[in-house]
């Protein structure tokens, strides 16, 4: 029962765009394909790995046993992020006109509608990687949410099992697990247009002043007004308890009479969820650090005169922006470590992230 759901769990989402090098007449081709059995693998190991994680002590003290427990959750929980983000960078490109913005600028004749067609393109390069490193953090910080959540119970229903047929009650939870992990689609599904709109709406309302094209532009300043944007787009999305309406799927009645006690299990884990999604603890969280990537965003831009200390117009960098956009939602960069990989490894040393998880992680075992 419970591979059948993770089979059809695995084969309804997680869709993943491989990059094919086929030349043909001088041309490259890109496709997308399925990787059920790669996904089915996952997810096996994933619930494997919750379900056995009180396993990992050999012979450590109680104190060093719970400690790794806690940071194996939390590998986890990242790694399943990661497994999301090529699924959520196709649905995100989609969202943003840079093809029509390079158009129109190769196309204008005249000085005004050439300045024009630049400040459409700025637009949508600035917002396209701030939507990025938002939705990167948020999916992160999500996944956090859940996956202490599921480690939690999971752990707590096999300690109450010890002693019997511990069988029955680990598959009934892991498939209350797996759908409960479920609801994180609706994220990858919905995410871009929510994200991308509001940061859209926030780049253009901050920059409308202060930005032009040949503007000339320092880290600091950049960095500066990355994270007044971010707080800006965290009013719409996160602030006034809208969290669970930006991260979770609406929610369903499932405590009628009708309701089977898996649904009504599925039910109480996403309440929990929703309510960490609202909290003001978890806005904090994600401020803390969305701020700390923004500072780190101009020195992966790849410019040596921001490294430098000096500063470029704005213009120049507007291609460096579509990149980086790619790179902190998954593209691989085979030279050196991915933007995306020194922002999760920022996010799990967080000491904020991780005060939230414990917590999490902790509650009422």
């Amino acid at each position: 029962m419970v591979v059948g759901r993770i089979w059809n769990f695995a084969n309804r989402h997680r869709k993943k765009l491989i990059a094919g090098g086929i030349v043909a007449g001088g041309a490259y081709y890109a496709w997308k394909v399925w990787l059920p059995r790669v996904q089915q693998r996952l997810l096996e190991n994933l619930l494997k790995e919750i379900t056995n994680d009180q396993d990992l002590g050999g012979g450590k003290s109680k104190a060093e046993e719970a400690k790794e427990k806690f940071q194996h959750q939390q590998r986890v929980a990242d790694d399943f992020a990661r497994k999301g983000l090529p699924s959520y960078l196709a649905k995100h490109s989609r969202c943003f006109n840079l093809d029509g913005c390079h158009a129109k600028v190769k196309e204008a004749t005249t000085k005004d509608a050439k300045l024009s067609a630049l400040a459409d393109l700025q637009m949508e390069c600035l917002s396209i990687v701030v939507s990025a490193l938002y939705s990167l953090h948020a999916l992160l910080l999500l996944q956090r949410v859940q996956f202490n959540i599921v480690g939690r119970e999971m752990a707590a229903v096999s300690v109450a099992a010890e002693g019997s047929d511990a069988e029955a009650p680990n598959s009934e939870m892991a498939a209350v697990a797996t759908e409960f992990i479920e609801a994180s689609d609706y994220f990858l599904e919905h995410g871009p247009g929510l994200v991308s709109s509001a940061c859209r709406k926030a780049v253009q309302a901050c920059a409308a002043s202060s930005l032009a094209p040949s503007t000339a532009v320092t880290s600091e300043r950049l960095a500066t007004f990355f994270k007044e944007v971010l707080r800006s787009v965290d009013q719409e999305l996160l602030g006034e308890s809208k969290g669970s309406a930006t991260l979770l799927p609406p929610e369903k009645d499932s405590s009628g009479a009708n309701a089977s006690a898996k649904q009504q299990q599925v039910k109480r884990l996403l309440d929990e969820a929703r309510d960490y999604a609202e909290s003001p603890q978890l806005l904090e969280v994600f401020r803390s650090v969305t701020a700390a990537a923004a500072e780190r965003v101009p020195q992966f831009l790849g410019s040596a005169a921001l490294q430098e200390a000096g500063s470029v117009p704005l213009a120049k960098l507007f291609g460096n922006f579509i990149s980086l956009s790619k790179s902190l939602l998954g593209q691989e960069d085979e030279n050196e470590l991915s933007p995306a990989e020194a922002l999760i490894a920022d996010f799990g040393c967080s000491a904020v992230v991780n005060e939230l998880c414990e917590g999490l992680f902790v509650q009422t075992r």
